[in-house]
């Protein structure tokens, strides 16, 4: 199965369930970004939708310039949609990430529920992504679905309801240890919740 994600984007977008998605995921990476001295980063996110982790973290840390990269039209249009007239100098590229090319490097480079869509060594090449356009010192962040029973009960529910869309595998820890292991990556920060089926985690590029 191949996620249609413009279906995605057309149904999921602006409900309860996505609402709840997002001030979810805007406190976890509050609490991951807690501590650092970022001001006024450029912010890269891969995989963006409909731009709103981007949004709240150019609110967070006061940043004016944010570039978005994703292969979907639809989530491309949300997210001009929603930083119309916030002050932030918004780059959106219609790009696949795979063959993705950027004359800049940033500040902090993020993702969230973009490694599962990816499997052998594409996930491997996604990951390395991150840290190519991250600037020397600079930060990655980095959520993902991993293997955890939240995660389970979660999708065997939308399977009995027959509206499991979705084409992904979660990972396991050891999985994206391993992955950092290759990269030379050295992990910050841990972060996981009862209330989440995505762990997160902080990057910094050596």
């Amino acid at each position: 199965m191949q996620t249609d994600w413009t279906r995605h984007w057309r149904t999921m977008h602006g409900g309860l369930l996505w609402k709840f998605w997002v001030w979810r995921i805007t406190r976890s990476y509050r609490k991951m970004l807690e501590g650092l001295n970022l001001e006024n980063p450029s912010i890269l996110e891969l995989g963006s939708g409909s731009g709103s982790n981007s949004f709240y973290l150019a609110k967070l840390l006061d940043s004016k310039n944010v570039t978005l990269v994703d292969s979907n039209k639809k989530a491309l249009q949300l997210s001009k949609l929603l930083f119309k007239n916030s002050g932030v100098k918004l780059r959106l590229e219609k790009q696949e990430l795979l063959s993705l090319k950027l004359k800049e490097k940033f500040d902090l480079v993020h993702s969230e529920g973009l490694i599962e869509h990816f499997y052998n060594k594409d996930r491997l090449e996604i990951l390395r992504k991150h840290s190519q356009f991250c600037k020397k010192q600079g930060f990655m962040v980095i959520f993902l679905q991993y293997d955890c029973l939240q995660y389970k009960l979660f999708r065997k529910t939308f399977e009995i309801l027959g509206k499991w869309i979705w084409d992904e595998e979660p990972l396991t820890k050891k999985e994206f240890y391993n992955y950092c292991k290759k990269l030379n990556w050295k992990i910050l920060k841990e972060l996981e919740s009862p209330l989440m089926s995505e762990i997160g985690f902080l990057i910094q590029k050596a």
